[in-house]
């Protein structure tokens, strides 16, 4: 090899290196975020947790709430385990999208386009951080709330750790409420609501 190919070779594999280098900081150095950062409005911000659905569940069935940030790029992680569990879901189960209201016309028109057949609306509900979801029972009683993994990749523990929880509340042996949000993962800030 003549030591022009050997230097250009030196040179294309530390570009490549480097490049690798900057990515790996900047994605894992931004994305490994507190899901409820310490300067939170406790009061505010923690309205996710009322007892009963942010939306009218007249239907009797189990109750998926993604809360979904359309310009957030930490969706990226959270895609397939939303589609994934809309895929999957069985008749007893609704699943509906949550943005922020005021996220305009732009934003619900993209989420509708990624999935059309979910119910998508505004919500004035401040979740704290996105992506994430809520789960609430047959009687509209909160079961799950906070993110779908966590991590710098937000890998949850196992594919089938949402779709054991809905079927341990579809059976009744789940007791109580799960709220996991002390934890540290690719989160993006929910926005105030902009009312009209």
């Amino acid at each position: 090899m003549s030591n022009a190919r050997a230097l250009l070779l030196i040179v294309v594999v530390c570009v490549v290196s480097a490049g690798m280098v900057i990515s790996l900081l900047t994605n894992f150095g931004r994305v490994a975020i507190p899901f409820i950062p310490a300067h939170a409005d406790a009061t505010a911000d923690t309205s996710i947790l009322r007892l009963y659905s942010p939306f009218d569940n007249g239907t009797g069935k189990i109750e998926v709430i993604h809360f979904y940030l359309p310009d957030c790029d930490c969706n990226q992680q959270s895609a397939p385990h939303i589609d994934s569990l809309i895929t999957q879901a069985e008749q007893d189960v609704s699943h509906r999208i949550a943005i922020p209201a005021g996220a305009g016309d732009i934003a619900f028109s993209w989420v509708r386009a990624r999935y059309p057949d979910t119910d998508i609306r505004e919500t004035l509900l401040n979740p704290v951080s996105a992506p994430s979801l809520a789960i609430y029972d047959k009687q509209g009683q909160l079961r799950y709330f906070g993110p779908y993994g966590t991590g710098p990749a937000c890998i949850q523990p196992s594919p089938d750790y949402f779709p054991q929880i809905i079927e341990a509340i579809r059976n009744g042996t789940f007791y109580g409420r799960l709220i996991n949000t002390g934890v540290s993962g690719c989160f993006c800030r929910w926005p105030p609501a902009k009312r009209p």
